[in-house]
């Protein structure tokens, strides 16, 4: 049930990211997210980082997806959304995400008050993890497996559920892999491995303690408190 209110809360979140981004990009943006501050370009890049892991989530359960770029306040005229080749949404993925990491604050410097935000170490964590799996489907990106020349995906192949899994290709994703995550275990400071790894999952009544593990990169926060009835935005 959490992951079905999760599913159905990921394009009105990325419809209120797609604000964000679009507010500040446009200079529209007050107070202290106004003229290109830096805590404008952190607005952006949370934005940005929260918009990816969304997008992420659909593509990895549906495959090929829409993916807005622009905020709507108002129903469309019809719904004939047009799903986009998993190798044009990991490019831009990749893209914000590598903007979230020049723009984000470290873990370090995230005040106690603000836990859940996005941090450096999360968007090097997650480039990583794009990296890595942009890799491995690296060859599934042919007729053989249902991905047309137009990098659409054919489903009345036998074989698309592993053309699904093709995202592009880079000429350097092993390496990116790497570097990013050399980031997050020798760099970045904040995180280390727990001793007992069943600590990160012991709730006793009451006790949230494990949530402060320093093994845990980043704390998905879907709505505050459960009970609010969010649909997991």
């Amino acid at each position: 049930e959490n992951s079905k209110g999760s599913m159905l809360g990921y394009y009105p979140t990325i419809n209120n990211c797609n604000r964000v981004i679009q507010t500040i990009d446009e200079g529209k943006a007050l107070g202290k997210y106004a003229n290109g501050s830096a805590e404008a370009m952190r607005g952006k890049a949370e934005g940005l980082f929260n918009r990816a892991y969304c997008m992420y989530v659909l593509n990895t359960f549906l495959g090929d997806v829409y993916f807005p770029r622009t905020y709507t306040s108002a129903m469309p005229a019809n719904f004939a959304f047009q799903r986009e080749p998993s190798e044009v949404t990991y490019n831009q993925l990749i893209a914000d995400l590598r903007f979230a990491f020049d723009n984000l604050p470290t873990a370090a410097q995230l005040p106690t008050t603000e836990f859940g935000r996005a941090t450096k170490g999360a968007a090097a964590h997650f480039l990583a993890k794009l990296y890595r799996y942009r890799y491995m489907g690296k060859d599934y990106g042919t007729s053989e497996y249902g991905r047309k020349a137009d990098g659409t995906i054919d489903n009345t192949n036998p074989k698309s559920y592993l053309g699904m899994l093709y995202k592009g290709t880079g000429t350097a994703d092993l390496d990116s892999c790497i570097y990013y995550t050399n980031y997050v275990i020798e760099q970045d400071g904040a995180y280390k491995l727990n001793d007992d790894f069943g600590l990160i999952f012991k709730h006793e009544k009451g006790d949230f303690s494990g949530e402060n593990s320093p093994e845990i990169v980043l704390s998905c926060v879907y709505g505050y408190p459960a009970s609010s009835s969010n649909n997991g935005r």
